[in-house]
């Protein structure tokens, strides 16, 4: 699938913790950079978000990779594997 909006130069330090983390910088993450306001603004969000406790982890993971499928997102995918994996959910 090709990206519609152009990846943007993320902050350094930012670009060099991804790639640690994660291997690359993300595709959703580079194009999110376009309004570095609005790319700041989610991730404070999703950090907020990612420490809600009402429902199981293990849920909140196959729901992402739900979702991921339904709008057809691989990177979310990736990810949701990588997590469910490390968690050591039953994938089957």
């Amino acid at each position: 699938m090709a990206v519609r909006i152009p990846k943007a130069e993320l902050p350094a330090e930012l670009r060099d913790a991804m790639i640690k983390q994660l291997g690359s910088v993300p595709e959703p993450i580079a194009v999110s950079y376009n309004n570095p306001p609005v790319a700041n603004a989610n991730s404070e969000y999703s950090a907020k978000v990612a420490t809600w406790t009402a429902c199981d982890a293990a849920l909140k993971t196959f729901a992402h990779m739900a979702v991921a499928a339904q709008i057809g997102c691989s990177w979310c995918l990736d990810i949701n594997y990588f997590l469910a994996l490390n968690q050591n959910l039953d994938l089957t």
